[in-house]
């Protein structure tokens, strides 16, 4: 992909506070750091060589060596330190730290240093800490976090007791923990089942109960009971107006395509029950693409609640 002009002016105003704080790096090293290949890098310093204040004189311009392939700065003008956050950066990072320090106990390590920046960004703009609107449930928060993290640290496993958001039924995974997220309130975690053989998302208050497991208990799951086959993948297509629908049930969907005409997704379920019922408050707004049989379910249904109504 192509760089903007005003991707690289940021990166090169970045880059000379930077050298400066890190004076003898190496070009590869500073590549690193900022994601660029060492050829691009290069190219980076030796536009900055060229510029400077008015008057464009070897007096104006920044100077800096790095032909031998480390980089210090000589001459920095005016540019010795870093970028300052703009307002709204500052009170978009005020809310990611709020919503994180929401699932911590006061007493944790990592909330009291949340704290501590969040008091240090504070201090830069008016905005008292309680009037940052972050909305976590409270129901939504787990005691199994801790565990849960330490599980995604320590690339190991656990066995969960999990209530489906789907058909409301209780089942024994063996996962392992990828990662963990919030979306509309709720946390959610990313994670290998073994009895799915799949990714899958769970969200955090429905696990029930949740055990660390040795690898050797992973390794006997490996070899899983297949997916009952009562379970189906629907295929919606939804329209705009009711594009919430993805939106509520993210962590059931897949999302196939999204263009003018809407959302093409998938839905995985062992019990269509709970989709029927879902897609007849909808109407038109949601088009079943497959299977058939739920096509033919759905419009049975669909035609029996519309007798009640003539009755």
């Amino acid at each position: 992909m192509v760089e903007t002009a005003l991707t690289r002016t940021a990166r090169a105003l970045d880059l000379v506070p930077f050298v400066i704080e890190h004076p003898g790096i190496s070009v590869e090293d500073l590549a690193r750091e900022f994601s660029v290949s060492s050829k691009q890098m290069l190219a980076d310093l030796s536009m900055i060589f060229m510029c400077g204040l008015p008057g464009y004189s070897t007096l104006e311009l920044i100077d800096l060596s790095y032909e031998d392939g480390y980089v210090s700065i000589i001459d920095p003008q005016v540019l010795t330190k870093p970028r300052s956050l703009s307002k709204s950066e500052i009170v978009s990072l005020m809310l990611s730290l709020e919503s994180l320090a929401s699932l911590r106990d006061a007493q944790d390590p990592l909330f009291i240093a949340i704290r501590g920046l969040q008091q240090k960004l504070q201090a830069t703009i008016a905005l008292p800490l309680t009037e940052i609107p972050v909305v976590i449930r409270s129901e939504a928060r787990s005691s199994h976090l801790p565990m849960i993290e330490n599980a995604i640290k320590s690339g190991s496993g656990l066995r969960i007791t999990y209530i489906s958001a789907s058909s409301d039924q209780k089942s024994e995974r063996v996962i392992l923990p990828e990662s963990i997220f919030s979306e509309n309130g709720f946390i959610y975690l990313r994670a290998w089942c073994y009895l799915t053989q799949s990714s899958r998302t769970f969200r955090l208050d429905r696990i029930r109960q949740a055990t660390p497991i040795s690898i050797g208990e992973m390794q006997k799951s490996e070899v899983a009971t297949p997916i009952s086959q009562d379970n189906f993948v629907a295929r919606l297509h939804i329209n705009k107006s009711a594009r919430h629908f993805f939106e509520q049930n993210a962590a059931l969907c897949t999302l196939e395509s999204d263009d003018d005409s809407g959302l093409t997704i998938s839905v995985q379920l062992r019990d269509s029950e709970w989709l029927i019922r879902s897609l007849l408050g909808y109407g038109a707004q949601i088009q079943v693409l497959g299977p058939q049989e739920l096509r033919e379910t759905l419009a049975r249904r669909a035609l029996t609640a519309l007798a009640l109504y003539k009755n």
